[in-house]
């Protein structure tokens, strides 16, 4: 048991399988700073639905890169140089691609279907998950 919350938690790993699960919780905890952004921005300080979602993704999309770098995908090299530029830049395009998916899916699912939007984001989130993992894992970090 000791070995495997080793492999799953402490050490690097570049099984995929160990990466997933990683990702798995780092979606969720970036999930939970976007879905919790959307509700405020949206419900309690009355910005469009649309907007809010945006913003929220972004700061989820910092949270998950942070944790990405050094948990799930840890196995890549720390220091800065211009190939870590590279590596954000792509990342974070990669982010830009979900932002646009995400927006897409939550205006069809709350004007076309009438979902809540709140509900709208869970479904949303569900595709923009294997979307950016795979992205992630097989454009990012091929190894």
């Amino acid at each position: 048991m000791k070995n495997i919350f080793k492999e799953y938690f402490i050490n690097n790993s570049n099984k995929i399988i160990v990466q997933f699960a990683r990702y798995f919780i780092v979606g969720g905890l970036a999930f939970l700073f976007d879905f919790i952004i959307l509700y405020l921005l949206t419900s309690v300080y009355g910005f469009h639905y649309i907007f809010s979602a945006t913003v929220a993704f972004i700061v989820g999309i910092g949270v998950n890169y942070i944790l990405s770098f050094y948990w799930v995908f840890s196995g890549t090299n720390k220091k800065f140089s211009n190939r870590r530029l590279i590596e954000v830049l792509i990342f974070f395009s990669i982010g830009i691609i979900g932002v646009i998916l995400n927006d897409i899916i939550m205006y069809i699912a709350v004007e076309f279907f009438e979902i809540n939007y709140l509900i709208a984001k869970i479904y949303s989130t569900a595709f923009i998950f294997f979307f950016n993992f795979f992205s992630r894992k097989f454009i990012l970090y091929n190894r």
